[in-house]
């Protein structure tokens, strides 16, 4: 059973990106992930 995501207010956040979806399936290659990576920083800043 999963358990419910602990949140703290006033504080920061690091969620997981996975690269599969339902079955196991792997979507993001290497590629793939390092683009997602480099996307993901350019938000943060």
């Amino acid at each position: 059973m999963r358990m419910a995501r602990i949140k703290i207010s006033g504080r920061g956040a690091v969620y997981h990106c996975m690269s599969r979806v339902v079955g196991g399936q792997r979507l993001l290659g290497p590629l793939e992930k390092e683009k997602l990576r480099e996307m993901k920083v350019n938000v943060v800043g």
